[in-house]
């Protein structure tokens, strides 16, 4: 509409950008040919090369909001003005959820928003000299969001070994003992907005070389001795690269001795502190997540809707994939439903599932007033491995999520006075 109203035929780049002959390119192309819009990406069966090369690897970091004004002009200069951004299928292709890519085009000032229509959002491409950033992308890079780019050790490829452990995430852990044993990570940005590198939780004690390799077949290796007699964790550096080395992958090869690795994740740091209070609060925005982001009720763009008309009877809200220490904690989740919602008491909206460490399952239902009842579980924190909590949705009505808390009540084997 606002390329009509200017009189120029609408064009725009739509995020997430995937490989052409991907399966989700064809939402956008379906919705491109139902308003008429010219995109710079689409789906076809046959992706060329040159394609690739010369559009889809220059513009991925877009996926994860990494926005340039070299870019951003050579858009312009091509006629297209906007950038679309779908924010419900992200996941598999940035590192961190949704909420991230589009606090960071709503806070970039060389884009304009121009509207939102539930889960789609619409950005101007400005004309001109960039901008001084905006502050308020310094909490973009503070919050803490879940992270994509994870892996269980014994998952890592055909070259491990599995054992099973109730220590470690997921039961088992990934054991490199002997010549030819190696873990591969998946591949992520080589320059990200938000600081991040590999943390492993690792045990034992030998040495294993880490290879890293970037997309210009370019590698770095160098030994890492591991001396731990406890589950500990510990940050992998991504050496240096060249501005166009765009993904790097790492590679743990065996050299000698034991090497037990439970888990590895790209993030900041993997272990959160709870505050003064005890507490630590995430906002619904910084999971993964179907559904689209809406007002919460402080009126900040961080909760999440989830559509009973369009999002599917599953487990469609998940995370935080971080660390909390040991301890017992009471997690509680904030959500609500719209003020003209009409179910029947009782009715069961969806399940708060605590999958690690402890596995509770709490309803989450409609009150006699038309509100939630209060959604409580409690979990114990024995070890130091990541939590995971998720929300499996019903679809019998619309649900807004605002956050979750945890909370903590004791140490482990403790209870504390209320």
């Amino acid at each position: 509409e606002a390329a009509r109203r200017a009189g120029a035929v609408p064009r725009a780049l739509v995020l997430p950008l995937w490989p052409g002959d991907s399966a989700p390119s064809s939402v956008y192309s379906y919705y491109a040919s139902l308003y008429r819009i010219r995109l710079a990406n689409g789906y076809s069966p046959a992706v060329r090369r040159d394609y690739l090369e010369k559009f889809v690897w220059v513009y991925r970091d877009f996926n994860h909001g990494k926005l340039d004004d070299d870019k951003l002009n050579a858009l312009r200069q091509g006629g297209f003005t906007a950038i679309l951004f779908h924010e419900d299928s992200t996941e598999k292709i940035s590192p961190y959820p949704a909420g991230f890519t589009l606090q960071w085009l709503r806070h970039h000032p060389r884009l304009e928003f121009l509207a939102q229509d539930g889960r789609v959002w619409a950005f101007g491409i400005r004309e001109g000299a960039p901008v001084a950033r905006c502050a308020d992308t310094d909490q973009v890079v503070t919050e803490r969001w879940a992270p994509s780019r994870r892996v269980e050790g014994e998952c890592a490829g055909a070259k491990v070994w599995e054992v099973s452990s109730g220590e470690c995430s997921g039961g088992a852990y990934g054991l490199l003992a002997q010549p030819g044993d190696q873990m591969e990570f998946p591949r992520v940005p080589a320059h990200f907005l938000a600081p991040a590198s590999w943390w492993i939780r690792v045990r034992g004690y030998g040495r294993v070389r880490t290879v890293w390799s970037w997309d210009s077949q370019r590698e770095y290796a160098e030994e890492r001795r591991i001396e731990a007699s406890a589950w500990t964790w510990q940050k992998l550096d991504t050496p240096m690269a060249d501005p166009s080395e765009g993904y790097v992958r790492l590679t743990l090869v065996y050299e000698s001795g034991r090497v037990e690795l439970d888990v590895a994740i790209w993030t900041d740091d993997p272990v959160v502190e709870p505050d003064a209070h005890g507490r630590v609060r995430w906002a619904a925005h910084t999971w993964f997540r179907a559904g689209y982001v809406c007002e919460s009720p402080e009126g900040q763009l961080t909760s999440v809707r989830l559509e009973k008309d369009r999002d599917p009877a599953d487990r469609i809200f998940y995370g935080p994939w971080r660390v909390l220490p040991p301890g017992r904690y009471r997690v509680q989740l904030f959500a609500r439903v719209l003020a003209d919602t009409r179910v029947a008491d009782g009715t069961k909206l969806a399940a708060l599932v605590i999958e690690q460490p402890s596995g509770a399952e709490v309803a989450v239902r409609v009150g006699a007033d038309g509100t939630l009842q209060p959604v409580e579980a409690e979990m114990e924190q024995r070890h130091n491995v990541p939590v995971i909590v998720s929300l499996r949705f019903t679809r019998a009505s619309d649900l807004i999520v605002d956050a979750l808390e945890f909370e903590c009540l004791s140490e482990v084997g403790k209870v504390r006075d209320r």
